[in-house]
């Protein structure tokens, strides 16, 4: 078995391709947007965060949904 930890297009491509077995990527932009959401509301208002952790879901890409797998991400994901 061969993970690789991203979900680029050349990751994927060599998913495709049978060179690697699984790959799971994060979601940057989530992760941008989320943390400067919550800054900008901490700079003007003073409010935190209402909870101490937030998870952001992850793309989990096999060969079978490898051109689709990015399409699976949730904006936020309640704490577990």
């Amino acid at each position: 078995m061969i993970a690789s930890t991203d979900t680029e297009q050349v990751q994927l491509a060599a998913l495709q391709r049978g060179i690697s077995t699984v790959n799971i990527g994060q979601n940057p932009f989530a992760m941008g947007r989320l943390s400067a959401e919550f800054m900008l509301s901490y700079l003007t208002k003073g409010q935190l965060p209402d909870k101490r952790h937030y998870y952001l879901d992850f793309h989990y890409c096999t060969v079978e949904n490898a051109s689709t797998c990015k399409d699976n991400t949730l904006e936020l994901q309640d704490e577990q």
